[in-house]
């Protein structure tokens, strides 16, 4: 299956051209590199794997004061291969980090039909819920255990926790409502009808 790191490249190329090194620093200056620990080399990498699998075609660039840059554009094959695996990436999404969820969120716009986007949401918001309930648990044990002192301690820790699962459902729910209204209807990939 497709990496988020992959996933990241082939989406900022589908968004306009890109050269390797504006790739790296959309990386740096989100600080997506700190959290996956993503090199320039891999970067390349990918991009001269995506290049070999037509996915990507790279064309030098020349300016004077600089040398020769390559800049990548997303082929229709590139194009078709990345909108079927963010959907597939996202519908299945098993980790339970909120922060690539998020970062990944972004590149739905005009790659992914609201069907699939709503449930791709709502998936999330019942793996939010699930994972609230199993703390909730969790928490009750450590609290039975714990002196005095930590029994302060998960408090505080516990009503931070429950103000940001509160904040991240209500966030997905204002997704829900946001596809929901036909307004933003032209945010989502058309679903092209099949020719009998």
């Amino acid at each position: 299956m497709i990496s988020s790191i992959e996933l990241t490249v082939l989406g900022l190329i589908s968004y306009k051209p890109m050269h390797g090194y504006k790739i790296c620093h959309f990386f740096e200056d989100k600080g997506i590199d700190e959290l996956k620990e993503i090199k320039k080399p891999s970067v390349y990498a990918i991009l001269k794997r995506f290049e070999k699998q037509e996915l990507i075609t790279g064309e030098y660039e020349f300016d004077e004061n600089n040398p020769p840059r390559k800049v990548y554009s997303i082929t229709e094959k590139g194009k078709k291969y990345f909108q079927e695996n963010l959907k597939e990436y996202l519908l299945n999404y098993s980790s339970f980090n909120p922060i690539e969820f998020w970062h990944l969120l972004r590149f739905c716009q005009n790659n992914i039909n609201k069907k699939d986007f709503i449930t791709i949401i709502d998936h999330m918001k019942h793996k939010i819920i699930s994972h609230i309930n199993d703390m909730k648990q969790k928490k009750q044990e450590m609290i039975n255990k714990a002196t005095p002192s930590e029994k302060n301690f998960y408090h505080i820790i516990g009503e931070m926790l429950d103000k940001i699962h509160k904040a991240t459902i209500k966030a997905l729910e204002d997704y829900i409502s946001f596809a929901e209204s036909a307004e933003n209807r032209s945010y989502f990939l058309e679903i092209k009808e099949k020719k009998e």
